[in-house]
């Protein structure tokens, strides 16, 4: 039991990582209140999903940045950060998971796996979530907290994710409209997405 009280403790670390994000009252995202939106997109959006398992996404929700305990979060936009990401992350699961008994640490291990390579479609299911989650959470922010390179991109973003993982188009669409008449509301004509742009910053 002493090793899981380190394991809980050590959880608590992604309620003070700050995230790139900014919430509506102007302080920074952390990793722990992102995912525990990601867990309730998760329950509420795969009910609209046929085909599904939904306890399986909802772990895969719940685990999907646990290796930011140790790894701490990085920009997605910041190409040269993503650079070896996957390897620092599993460097740290591992420490984590060490502290957990055997078949519970060989499923967490398991289902990390599956998230980042999305070789499943809980897998992509949850990728789709994590990144919608994102997008909701910029339209929160004041546009003054979004860089040039997010003012570029925000636009079409959600659909792009959509179609990329092939679920949730409608929901999509309607975080794009909210992203198109907030940036229109702050005086700026933004161009949709295109897929080479997309690509460049998404690849993975």
């Amino acid at each position: 039991m002493s090793q899981l009280l380190k394991l809980f403790h050590a959880a608590e670390r992604l309620k003070n990582e700050p995230r790139r994000a900014y919430k509506s009252n102007g302080l920074p995202d952390t990793v722990a209140e992102h995912s525990w939106r990601v867990c309730l997109m998760t329950l509420v959006l795969s009910m609209t999903v046929s085909g599904i398992d939904r306890d399986k996404c909802l772990k895969l929700a719940l685990l999907h940045d646990l290796p930011e305990t140790y790894a701490g979060d990085v920009y997605r936009l910041d190409l040269t950060a993503q650079a070896g990401r996957h390897n620092v992350e599993e460097a740290a699961l591992k420490k984590l998971v060490a502290l957990v008994p055997g078949s519970t640490a060989e499923e967490i291990f398991g289902l990390w796996h599956e998230f980042e390579a999305g070789t499943s479609r809980e897998a992509r299911f949850i990728r789709l979530i994590d990144r919608l989650e994102v997008l909701l959470q910029h339209n929160e922010a004041g546009v003054d907290r979004w860089n040039d390179l997010e003012k570029q991109i925000q636009y079409g973003l959600a659909e792009r994710h959509a179609e990329r993982y092939g679920f949730l188009h409608e929901f999509a669409l309607a975080i794009d409209a909210e992203t198109l008449q907030k940036l229109t509301a702050a005086g700026y004509r933004p161009e949709k997405l295109d897929w080479d742009t997309y690509n460049r910053y998404y690849s993975t």
